[in-house]
């Protein structure tokens, strides 16, 4: 994999207007944020939380969770230095999607490695660890539970109502299996397909399972996977879980910023009376108060106030922080000085800044992850022979078969100069007919509407006739336009990683790496 280009995001538009103002620092903004995207940002960030005080919490944790897992030695050194007062996380968070799901995910960890191998250049005398906050009491297992490779769609098929971390791997063999045959038999496809197998073949948990791939995955760049559902990480989240359910705090806290948010952008997460779920065995439940009673939405279940006090005492694991609030509990276990995140997660994290002072929770800088597109270098020269910038790619497709015509056609498809020649033809008709009669004006007028009409016409069929003269080339620009937006959604965000790492499984991870930097905001268009 070799970076061809790098494209400002400005200049694509693909960002949503908040996110792209955020971006540039917009000064109506900065009373949404602690901290500047920037170096100086990440600066006063490291600063703010050098008092950071739960590591042999946060240590002891991350321990238990590793307990039967093999680490590299810079993972192992990663969570040794934990424990230094000088050492800072650089986190990502996401779902446990199959397989990993759409690329992103591994653009969003990546992400996170670079940015704290800049911080350690940046900043030598202190250390930086990348983390991948897990997902795992997400509940919505539709959302999760598939992913495309080479355009079909693999999935999980079973039942599940609950956390999707703490799911058996019930009914994995046969998506195993789909793998496997989607992934071909050349001797790097089946390397790959057993390094995934023998992780999601044993009796653990789907979150175990997926945790432990994901660790070895990154290994060698000291990649530490953090899953939040942990008894011990809550325990020092409890105060806030309290104040949340028994007095509402988050949706009083983030009043202010969304009414400015619903005002001038979009809100992103709308917040809830009380933002947090109730987990059991098998469900993951929103809480609600119904005068002194606390109810289980779409259960039976209730708690008194003693009861709920009791259960917050004694079984903290059962509560879990919704999309609100699950920002604070990160933030409160980890020693973070970055979030990393795409597009949707900025625009939220950007609601939240009330919510972290109201805990006295520091929050971080907020970055915007790195985003790419990976072409073949076939389709990457036709491109070029066509005289096509790859960034012209992200235009309509009509348009963009409208431009390769014209571009190789002899001919004059547009009739500029009758259709000028014409206006001024019936300019003059209709000053002669103004002086015969002021109202006939109007008439030539709409004659001349008609013509014009006639003239788009024409230039149509004339385009119509002109493009079957180049249909191979058409649709050779019309396969191109499906790989980079496969059902017209970006590339990254529906193809599996694995069909490119599979090319390229020595050096893809280090291409992508080497060009990546979330203090930028490009797209990377990588030549497979």
């Amino acid at each position: 994999m070799i970076l061809e280009k790098k494209i400002a995001l400005s200049e694509l538009g693909l960002l949503p207007s908040l996110v792209q103002d955020y971006l540039s620092q917009e000064e109506k903004l900065k009373q949404l944020y602690s901290f500047a995207p920037s170096w100086e940002g990440l600066a006063l960030a490291k600063q703010a939380k050098a008092n950071f005080t739960s590591r042999d919490n946060l240590y002891r944790a991350l321990r238990g969770q590793y307990l039967n897992f093999q680490l590299s030695v810079e993972q192992e050194n990663n969570l040794t230095s934990l424990q230094a007062a000088n050492t800072f996380t650089i986190t990502t968070a996401h779902q446990l999607c199959l397989f990993t799901g759409p690329s992103y995910f591994i653009y969003k960890i990546l992400s996170a490695i670079k940015l704290a191998r800049l911080c350690k250049e940046k900043f030598p005398e202190d250390n930086f660890v990348p983390v991948y906050w897990m997902g795992s009491e997400d509940h919505d297992f539709e959302e999760v539970n598939h992913t495309y490779i080479y355009a079909k769609k693999l999935e999980w098929n079973r039942a599940s109502t609950g956390a999707v971390g703490r799911l058996s791997l019930e009914g994995m063999d046969l998506v195993l299996q789909e793998l496997e045959q989607v992934l071909g038999s050349s001797e790097e496809a089946q390397f790959i397909y057993q390094n995934i197998a023998k992780y999601f073949q044993k009796e653990i948990s789907y979150g175990k399972a997926f945790q432990e791939w994901i660790l070895s995955l990154f290994s060698s760049y000291g990649l530490l996977v953090l899953d939040q559902d942990d008894a011990l990480l809550k325990k020092s989240f409890k105060a806030v879980l309290e104040d949340e359910i028994f007095n509402n705090s988050a949706n009083l806290a983030l009043e202010k910023n969304e009414k400015f948010l619903a005002e001038n952008y979009h809100v992103q997460a709308n917040s809830r009376e009380i933002n947090v779920f109730y987990l059991s065995e098998n469900k993951r439940e929103r809480i609600e108060r119904k005068d002194s009673e606390f109810h289980l939405v779409n259960t039976s279940m209730s708690f008194s106030e003693t009861e709920m006090k009791t259960a917050l005492k004694e079984q903290i694991e059962a509560f879990s922080p919704n999309v609100i609030l699950r920002p604070l509990y990160q933030e409160s276990v980890l020693p973070n000085i970055a979030f990393i995140g795409g597009p949707g997660e900025v625009s939220y994290w950007l609601q939240l800044k009330d919510l972290f002072a109201k805990h006295q929770i520091q929050e971080p800088v907020i970055l915007l992850r790195d985003m790419a597109i990976n072409l073949a270098a076939n389709q990457l020269d036709k491109l070029s022979s066509w005289g096509l910038g790859i960034e012209r790619m992200f235009e309509d497709l009509d348009q963009l078969k409208k431009a390769l015509v014209e571009a190789d056609t002899e001919h004059e498809l547009e009739l500029h100069e009758e259709r000028e020649a014409l206006i001024a033809l019936f300019e003059k008709i209709k000053h002669t007919a103004s002086l015969i009669e002021k109202n006939l004006s109007q008439s030539v007028e709409a004659e001349q509407q008609k013509v014009l009409n006639s003239f788009s016409n024409l230039e149509a069929k004339l385009l119509r006739a002109e493009k079957k003269l180049h249909e191979q080339k058409l649709n050779q620009l019309e396969k191109i336009k499906e790989k980079l937006f496969p059902e017209q959604t970006l590339q990254e965000r529906r193809t599996n990683f694995l069909e490119w790492y599979i090319r390229h499984s020595a050096t893809a991870l280090d291409s992508l790496l080497s060009s990546f930097n979330p203090l930028e905001q490009e797209m990377k268009i990588f030549r497979l």
